[in-house]
Order: structure tokens, then C-alpha cells, then sequence
């Protein structure tokens, strides 16, 4: 299994496509060119450097098509290449496969940060992007799953660190969660599929648990990405959209919204 982390930070404009391309890139193209015969492993020593040198041109337009994305000036390299004969169908190949597509590969995001510091946000942004790409994508919210057992409406002492009956509950909860998204990364078949583990995941405990079990499926690679903000006006106004959900239906704001500050500050002690 592979591991990968970003950060995201307020203040900062971060592309949702960077963060895509970061995630497709983890397997080497020269791997795809192989199992699909266009070259023979023999003559990967040789063709190093010529290959090197093409596909390090800049790529310039992008377009999709049937979900795939691909440009044309990598279209054109290709093109070039095959023309001087670095690429040549081996033997044993009984059918050719585009070199830029990328199937059946599964990955599952866990989101880290304090409460109201945009993960749901990032989240969203990620499943438009990768659903316009054709990817099978889907959140998987630790707080809903909570709020769909009976735990809706508690208070900030729940999520206390010292709160021990409280804590095993929510452990529990959140690998329940992360159990669903592995079920579903893992029983969806040629194409990308993509889990978001929308939780806080704060603790080293909880991210160690997090690699752990996802390590026992094969072939599903894991990246950790986290969510900052230190905007006061952002924050405020993320409060305040939390005072909607479940947890504070039907309660006096001021009072909820000191309850959701209670609630940070114990996650932040342990963060």
C-alpha cells in the first residue's frame, strides 16, 4: 500500500485539479506501456533516456474524452514515439491499451483538521471534479454516520479525550465508517474508485489505525490530507453553518454555538 499527505491552508488557492493529479500519479505510465505490450521489458534500459526527454515537454490542452483525461501534446508525443520505434508490440501482446488511461485503481482519502476548518468543503470539491472525470467517488462522514446511530444532540463532553467510555465509542464509530468506504473502494471494479473519510482525525492514534487497517487491503492506496484555517472571519462564518446540523436542531444559537467552541477545544488539545 501506498501513503501520501497534503495540506491545504487558508489563504492560500489550491486547485482541486493539483490535488487530482497528485493522486493519479502515484503509478508510473512505464508500467502501463508493459502490461499492454507496447514495449518489451528488455528494452527498457535502452529507451530510458528517449523516453525521458519526450515526455518531459510541457503538456498544453486538455480535453476528456469517455472520462479520460489526456492532452494533446501528450497525444503528440506519443505519436512521436511510436514513430521512431520506441514503442513496438511485443509477441505475446494480444491487444493495445491508451498508455494515459488509468483503471481499476482504488483510493481512499482521510481528511485530518479541527472541526469547521473546511474538510467537508475539500470533500465536495474533490467528488465534482473526479465524478466530471468518470471517477466513482463517495463521502463517507463519521459525524452523519454518529448522528444516524441515536448520538445526535450531545454535548461538547463527549468528545472530552478524557471522557474514556466516550472515546472508545467514537474510535468505534469512525472504523465502522472507514469499513463502509473500504467495501465500497474495493467492491467497485474497472475503474477509479475513490473513498473520503470525512472525520477529524487528529490524533496519531486514530491516523495510525486509519494506515493499519487500510494496509490489510491490497492494492488501495491511502493519502492523508489535512485542512488548515487561522481566518477569523472564515471560522466565524464555518460556526455559524454548523449551528444547522443535527446536533443542534431546535437549540438556542448562542447556546450551541458555545457548545461547538467547547467541542474545538477538546479537539484541540489533542490535536
Amino acid at each position: 500500500m501506498s501513503t501520501g499527505c497534503l495540506a491545504l491552508a487558508s489563504g492560500v488557492s489550491c486547485s482541486t485539479g493539483l490535488l487530482v493529479g497528485f493522486l493519479a500519479g502515484h503509478r508510473r505510465a512505464r508500467s502501463r506501456f508493459e502490461s499492454s505490450g507496447w514495449m518489451d521489458a528488455s528494452d527498457e534500459e535502452e529507451d530510458e533516456n528517449e523516453m525521458d526527454d519526450e515526455v518531459r515537454e510541457k503538456p498544453s490542452v486538455l480535453s476528456v474524452t469517455s472520462g479520460t483525461a489526456v492532452t494533446q501534446q501528450s497525444r503528440a508525443s506519443s505519436s512521436r514515439l511510436r514513430d521512431n520505434g520506441i514503442f513496438r508490440r511485443s509477441s505475446s501482446a494480444t491487444y493495445a491499451k491508451n498508455e494515459m488511461s488509468s483503471t481499476d485503481e482504488k483510493v481512499v482519502i482521510a481528511m485530518v483538521g479541527l472541526p469547521a476548518r473546511g474538510k467537508s468543503f475539500i470533500a465536495k470539491a474533490i467528488i465534482r471534479y473526479l465524478t466530471f472525470l468518470g471517477c466513482q467517488v463517495r463521502i463517507f462522514n463519521a459525524g452523519n454516520l454518529r448522528r444516524d446511530t441515536g448520538k445526535a444532540g450531545i454535548g461538547a463532553a463527549f468528545f472530552d479525550s478524557k471522557n474514556e467510555d466516550a472515546k472508545k465509542l467514537r474510535e468505534n464509530l469512525a472504523m465502522q465508517c472507514l469499513d463502509q468506504l473500504l467495501e465500497f473502494v474495493t467492491g467497485t471494479r474497472g475503474c477509479v474508485s475513490v473513498g473520503i473519510l470525512d472525520a477529524t482525525n487528529t490524533t496519531l492514534d486514530r491516523r495510525k489505525h486509519v494506515y493499519e487497517r487500510v494496509a490489510v487491503e491490497r492494492g488501495v492506496c491511502l493519502f492523508f490530507l489535512e485542512s488548515l484555517c487561522t481566518d477569523e472571519d472564515v471560522l466565524q462564518e464555518n460556526y455559524r453553518l454548523k449551528l444547522a446540523n443535527e446536533d443542534y436542531k431546535g437549540t438556542d444559537a448562542v447556546q450551541a454555538q458555545s457548545d461547538f467552541m467547547a467541542r474545538g477545544k477538546q479537539y484541540e488539545s489533542v490535536y
